[in-house]
């Protein structure tokens, strides 16, 4: 009986030990997001920007039912989407809307599509700084925009 009790502790104050490592790991991770948060230290691991290889300005508008169009620097409306065929584009157009709505700039502002190096195809927004690489959403995704460099 004796055995099964200090067996007992033993266990008892192993797990003690783990739960303390696990806060104190915690504690850690809460302490360092705070410094960056307080100092607005850069975020340091942002992906590289390749050369700007081709560049169109263009107008996005969109709608909940996924209807969607998108124009050129003139207003010249380069493609539109029927209602459900423009889901990614309306989504896009929403996305970067609320951005700009936060940060309290003009929500129909133009976007800048953009070819770099390495094939990374990106949506940039000249009034928030926000790019968006496109390829990340998917590739089907990201060849609605690429077609538009080919056009341009």
């Amino acid at each position: 009986m004796l055995r099964m009790s200090a067996a007992k502790h033993d266990s008892e104050a192993r797990m003690a030990q783990v739960m303390k490592l696990v806060a104190g790991f915690l504690m850690s991770f809460v302490v360092v997001i705070g410094l960056a948060q307080f100092t607005d230290r850069p975020l340091s691991k942002q992906p590289v920007q390749g050369a700007i290889l081709q560049e169109r300005t263009i107008f996005l508008s969109g709608d909940i039912s996924g209807a969607a169009e998108i124009r050129d620097e003139n207003g010249k409306l380069i493609q539109a989407f029927a209602s459900g065929d423009g889901g990614f584009v309306s989504t896009m157009d929403r996305a970067i809307r609320r951005k700009r709505m936060l940060d309290q700039v003009d929500p129909g502002g133009p976007l800048l599509l953009r070819r770099q190096e390495g094939g990374v195809i990106s949506l940039f927004d000249p009034a928030t700084g926000k790019d968006i690489r496109l390829r990340s959403f998917g590739i089907d995704n990201a060849r609605v925009f690429e077609g538009l460099l080919a056009t341009s």
